[in-house]
C-alpha cells in the first residue's frame, strides 16, 4: 500500500485519515503507527464492487470487529462505510476511535470473500513523527 496522512479537525479532535493508493507488497508501507486515544480511519480501495463488507483483526475467519451487507455499519468503536467509485472500483472506509493499546495488530478490510486488504497497527502511549 502506498499511505497518505490527510489531517482533519473536527470536534476538537485531531482525526487522521490514512489513504491506501496501491498494492505495492512492501510490507513496512501497510504500517501504521498511532497513540493511545486518538481516532484512525483507513480507506481500503478495490477494483472490484462487492455485497459483504467486513473488518476484521487477526483474520476474518476469528474475529469480524463489524460486518454488513449494507454501506455503513458501527459496533462499538468500529464502523465501516462503503462507497462505490466512479472509476471502476470501491472504498472500504474501516475506523477505530479511541485507540489504546491492544489495538495494536494485524487488521483486514474485506469485500465480498475474495478481496483483502490488510494492515498491521501498533498503538503507543509515546510519540511519532509523520514522515
Amino acid at each position: 500500500f502506498q499511505w497518505k496522512a490527510l489531517t482533519y479537525f473536527t470536534d476538537s479532535k485531531l482525526l487522521f485519515v490514512f489513504s491506501t493508493a496501491l498494492l505495492t507488497g512492501n510490507h513496512e508501507d501497510k504500517l501504521l503507527k498511532m497513540r493511545t486515544g486518538e481516532d484512525v480511519t483507513v480507506q481500503c480501495f478495490f477494483t472490484s464492487f462487492g455485497i459483504s463488507k467486513f473488518f476484521c483483526k487477526d483474520s476474518c475467519q476469528e474475529k469480524v470487529l463489524v460486518g454488513t451487507a449494507g454501506d455503513r455499519a458501527q459496533r462499538d468503536r468500529y464502523s465501516i462505510r462503503y462507497l462505490t467509485g466512479t472509476r471502476g472500483g470501491s472504498f472500504l472506509f474501516v475506523t477505530i476511535t479511541n485507540l489504546t493499546k491492544s489495538d495494536s495488530g494485524q487488521y483486514w478490510c474485506a469485500l465480498d470473500s475474495s478481496s483483502l486488504r490488510d494492515f498491521e497497527l501498533i498503538v503507543t502511549d509515546g510519540e511519532f513523527l509523520l514522515n
